[in-house]
């Protein structure tokens, strides 16, 4: 037997050859596939828990409540193989929340139609159901309203804050607040008590009584409105601290979070273009500030180039230009370098999820890297300027599409030139200029909006005050 089958394949050695070659080949494929649907179902497994962590991220925001932070993370995830229906389910439920909130801020309107706060609060609902119309329609109102303080005024000035500190001796502070209650009755609170302590004595009394207790206390206070909640110091004219500086071409943009270096924009003498970006530089933050250094073409360009914000590390500055190669009037372009003593490399577009065909421009980067903040004036905003960000979830991932920070923070005047604070809960801009919105001071003025966490919408903005 075994001889005849010595014989079988000698005799048929190539057909034999052949296929103990398909048989190896089979078993190899087999197990490639296997592998491949291994690393398929592991991919698929991962990309289940992404979107699932998605989901509950989104019912977290709905929870906060903040619906546009909810509809903008369970939008990418609609369509998704693993928690698709859950998602649609939870957009429904956000659109039904939007919805009766819309309701119950209309039933405020219909019950007092004065109340501004409640025409702010549907615009920014509205502007989560994408009914641009109706926001901008109760945004006109809201701002209608705050031009209206015809009677305010002519008791406590043309503050558009009704309110107003006395300071004292040993640090105790009278304050002054009018406001409007829920029974139409204006009604004016007197707070006694020592400064920054939560002990302080109110007194609430009806505006109408006030002639009785002497109102000419009021008329004739010389002291500052509170505006932002916390006291900035009086200006001070930059040419005197910084004396380095030509106030007539240089325009300081911000400081790096070491305090070492200060980014200015110029078109003064020594430049390659309409505006330039300058470094000033200090060997400690007590030192003086040493002479303006050109970034060089590097960086800059024969067109204007300004705006800058640096990154918490300093190894990113993003910056303004209308260079060519941008997508619009002028769009944001950013620059890296290795270290704090390596030169800065070739500008780099960051592309059309932030800039947009229109004019974008004075990027600020908050500290953890993950928010970009700008202004723009492409179409779809609420004014000639509006106030943009764009997020990522990691400061290696590219920026995400631009969102529109809404009726609330942006009106019919335009804003623009954002800065944002180390924290990342409070963000000034300035009026865009021709343009001031109502109650503040001159046609260009410096507001401010809070944010409870950044998880968080951005609140009605307030104006800095008088100083």
């Amino acid at each position: 037997m075994v001889y005849r089958l010595h014989k079988l394949l000698r005799r048929h050695r190539a057909q034999v050859a052949a296929g103990l070659a398909f048989a190896v080949l089979i078993a190899v494929g087999a197990a490639v596939l296997s592998l491949w649907n291994r690393g398929r179902l592991q991919l698929a497994q991962m990309e289940g828990r992404r979107h699932g962590e998605i989901l509950s991220q989104a019912r977290q925001h709905l929870i906060t409540p903040d619906h546009a932070k909810a509809l903008e993370t369970v939008e990418p995830i609609l369509d998704s193989q693993y928690v698709g229906p859950a998602a649609r389910l939870l957009k429904d439920e956000i659109l039904d929340n939007l919805r009766q909130r819309v309701s119950e801020c209309t039933r405020r309107i219909e019950a007092d139609p004065r109340e501004a706060s409640a025409y702010s609060e549907r615009a920014r609902h509205y502007d989560c159901l994408h009914d641009r119309t109706k926001a901008r329609a109760d945004m006109a109102r809201w701002s209608a309203i705050k031009r209206q303080h015809v009677f305010w005024d002519s008791w406590f000035g043309a503050a558009s804050e009704l309110t107003h500190v006395i300071d004292g001796p040993s640090g105790y502070q009278l304050v002054f607040s009018a406001a409007r209650l829920a029974n139409k009755t204006p009604e004016l609170s007197i707070a006694f008590g020592q400064k920054g302590r939560w002990e302080m004595r109110v007194f609430e009394i009806p505006v109408w009584m006030t002639s009785l207790l002497g109102l000419c206390l009021l008329s004739g206070l010389d002291s500052p409105p509170a505006y932002a909640g916390f006291t900035f110091g009086k200006p001070v004219n930059l040419e005197v601290i910084l004396p380095v500086l030509d106030p007539a071409h240089d325009g300081p943009d911000c400081l790096s979070y070491d305090g070492l270096e200060m980014y200015i924009e110029s078109d003064g003498p020594g430049g390659y273009g309409g505006y330039d970006l300058w470094v000033l530089k200090r060997q400690s933050t007590q030192d003086n500030w040493g002479p303006p250094e050109n970034l060089g073409l590097g960086v800059n360009s024969s067109n204007s180039d300004g705006a800058a914000s640096i990154s918490a590390d300093g190894l990113t500055l993003y910056f303004s230009s209308n260079r060519p190669g941008g997508y619009g009037d002028s769009d944001t372009w950013m620059t890296t370098r290795a270290a704090k003593n390596a030169p800065w490399g070739p500008p780099v577009n960051l592309g059309p999820n932030v800039n947009s065909s229109a004019q974008d421009g004075s990027p600020w980067v908050s500290s953890d890297g993950l928010e970009l903040y700008f202004h723009s004036s492409r179409s779809g905003g609420y004014g000639s300027s509006d106030l943009y960000v764009a997020r990522r979830a990691t400061p290696s991932d590219r920026w995400g599409q631009a969102v529109n920070l809404g009726p609330v923070v942006n009106n019919p005047y335009g804003e623009c030139q954002p800065s944002l604070s180390p924290d990342g809960l409070v963000l000034f801009f300035h009026d865009v200029p021709g343009h001031a919105r109502p109650g503040g001071y001159g046609a260009e003025d410096i507001w401010m909006t809070r944010r409870a966490s950044r998880a968080d919408a951005w609140q009605t903005p307030v104006n800095l005050g008088p100083h």
